[in-house]
């Protein structure tokens, strides 16, 4: 009797969503959820560090892994817990995930510093005309439409970067885009996507034809750029992190994966080197600090913190992991400030006091609560 064939795939399916996806045999459950277009928190790229990527099966488990048991527990492991990034799909499969963490809360910064003002040399654009600017942060994305005849701001749109259900910081992004061509196109289509659907949604409000808007002008940091550009980032996660490139020339739209901007042209800013990027470069020029006299220090708190030393036209910069300490990452309970992230830690009547975002329940803690926690351990001599 010939033996059965195997199939070349499986089948998984997510009871909680009705979703259902078929990936090849062999990938990790953690690619199949993300090939479903659901969310799955991971911080350490997959490499089975962080614990984040817990899900349940709902059946048969796999055996688990050294991993699984040292971040899971043998409680969560019989339950069927095992860690999304190390279980490997063999056959059919029914999963569970974890509630997703609510981002009603998340506030995204839009207000531009003051009215566009052309530089003084500048052409005018012809009138009708209209173009972008693109603020593509780590963890949050802001547009912005201008009529580039009246040189004003005519609306803006922002949103939470949907890379970050590939990793939270630039590190593990570097790490996942790496992996191969399929996944490096996947950081930057989902990018691409969700900044062309807020431009059309910006140009649909304000009755702005989409042949209208000639030009779109991104800033960001290295990585952000290197993976809207398709560009593997690598270099920026191994020594001595260098970027492949600070400076790219204006590319058409559609050559980096826009569909309905078909005649818009592409601008990224120039970065500078390392981790210091092009938003670090756009803050200066319009504070215009490289023309002032004197001493002043140019501070971008974002994900990816950067600062920026003048004096005199001179300038020296740097760039930290500033997300991640003000996110917990890496803390067991660390999270964003989300409702019910606790922000304040102290002690009233020698008892332990709390407050959270929003009043709602403890969920987790974020930085502030962070500090507050460890200045308590150290005033009461614990740390």
């Amino acid at each position: 009797m010939p033996r059965q064939r195997q199939r070349r795939s499986v089948r998984v399916s997510f009871p909680d969503y009705s979703s259902q996806v078929e990936v090849e045999r062999g990938k990790s459950v953690l690619e199949a959820v993300r090939q479903a277009g659901l969310a799955l928190e991971s911080e350490c790229g997959g490499r089975g560090t962080c614990g984040r990527c817990r899900v349940r099966f709902l059946g048969q488990a796999p055996a688990p892994t050294g991993d699984d048991r040292l971040l899971l527990g043998d409680e969560a492991i019989a339950q069927g817990w095992r860690l999304a990034c190390q279980a490997i799909l063999t056959e059919d499969g029914r999963l569970a995930l974890p509630p997703p963490v609510v981002e009603g809360g998340l506030r995204i910064l839009t207000e531009a510093y003051g009215p566009a003002q052309p530089p003084a040399a500048a052409p005018a654009a012809p009138a009708g005309t209209f173009g972008a600017a693109v603020d593509v942060g780590t963890t949050t994305v802001v547009c912005y439409l201008l009529d580039l005849g009246e040189a004003s701001q005519v609306g803006v749109a922002s949103f939470a970067n949907p890379q970050r259900r590939l990793g939270p910081d630039v590190v593990s992004r570097i790490l996942y885009a790496h992996q191969g061509r399929e996944q490096l196109l996947e950081a930057r289509d989902c990018l691409v996507a969700a900044i062309e659907e807020a431009l059309v949604g910006l140009c649909a409000k304000r009755r702005v034809p989409l042949r209208a808007l000639s030009r779109i002008a991104v800033v960001g940091n290295p990585t952000m750029l290197h993976l809207l550009l398709g560009v593997d980032p690598w270099s920026l996660g191994v020594a001595p992190y260098q970027p492949t490139f600070t400076d790219a020339p204006p590319v058409a739209a559609t050559e980096v994966g826009f569909r309905r901007l078909a005649r818009a042209e592409l601008v990224p800013l120039p970065a500078v080197a390392g981790h210091l990027g092009s938003d670090a470069v756009a803050g200066l020029l319009a504070l215009g600090l490289p023309r002032r006299r004197g001493l002043f220090l140019f501070i971008d708190l974002g994900t990816n913190g950067e600062m920026v030393l003048t004096s005199d036209g001179d300038a020296v910069g740097a760039s930290c992991a500033a997300g991640p300490a003000f996110e917990g990452v890496h803390i067991s309970s660390g999270m964003s400030a989300l409702p019910g992230a606790i922000e304040w830690v102290d002690e009233e009547d020698g008892r332990l006091a709390l407050a959270t975002i929003g009043g709602a329940e403890p969920q987790g803690i974020c930085g502030s609560g962070l500090v507050d926690a460890v200045a308590l351990l150290l005033r009461r001599g614990l740390l």
